[in-house]
């Protein structure tokens, strides 16, 4: 199916959309997708949001690192945020063992030779953090913050159940980056996470355009809570 995918920007922040079936196609009809905004800051910035089926094929998993690859090759001198749920866990990000998709990461997205850098990873307090926590199964790493510039990071974090309560077992990853602002405090980036549950909508017009505001009145909420710290 076409999945869920959604990046959420602050109204008045120029931005272009990069992923349409003529520019970057990968993973738009699969179990696995990504899709790529270009944010029009001072100093341009590309984020990705990524979603990695647990079933997901060895086509799945080569066509979200050709995705990775071709936007490299497209922008290479841009830096590039990927957040997203990757289902995969290894030891290299703290998990306590290595799981899902986490070799598959470890060994081809990630590799000696990659130009990603896993934040979960190298980031300071972000090492061993859980992003999913669940009542009845042991909490796991599975969410993770990719960057090929790791200089553009001002601030890097899991975020916890007080910060943004969105009624999901997945925490939400928040980082802070320079974008080249006259204002001398970075943005806030958030990635939506797919499996965040809204109230349930009846199948009826007024009830999805109920939910729909629903949805737009959490996100409002989160932003201006995230301004109003900066």
């Amino acid at each position: 199916g076409l999945g869920g995918l959604g990046l959420y920007i602050k109204d008045g922040l120029p931005y272009e959309f990069l992923t349409t079936p003529d520019v970057f196609p990968h993973c738009l009809d699969t179990v696995s997708q990504v899709a790529w905004v270009k944010l029009c800051l001072p100093k341009p910035l590309i984020v990705g949001c990524a979603y990695l089926h647990p079933n997901a094929t060895t086509r799945d998993k080569q066509s979200l690192r050709s995705a990775c690859n071709a936007i490299i090759a497209k922008f290479p001198s841009i830096p590039i945020l990927l957040l997203g749920d990757f289902n995969g866990q290894h030891s290299r990000w703290g998990a306590s063992s290595s799981s899902g998709h986490g070799t598959f990461l470890h060994r081809s997205l990630l590799g000696p030779s990659s130009p990603w850098h896993c934040l979960n990873e190298v980031w300071p307090g972000m090492y061993g953090v859980p992003t999913r926590v669940m009542n009845h199964a042991p909490a796991s790493i599975i969410d993770l913050a990719l960057s090929t510039d790791i200089t553009v990071i001002e601030d890097a974090r899991v975020g916890g159940r007080g910060d943004f309560d969105f009624s999901s077992d997945h925490l939400p990853l928040i980082l802070e980056v320079n974008g080249g602002q006259a204002d001398p405090t970075p943005p806030h980036l958030l990635v939506p996470n797919r499996r965040w549950r809204f109230p349930h909508a009846r199948n009826s017009k007024r009830a999805e355009h109920k939910r729909v505001d629903a949805i737009h009145h959490k996100f409002t909420e989160l932003f201006d809570s995230l301004l109003s710290d900066s």
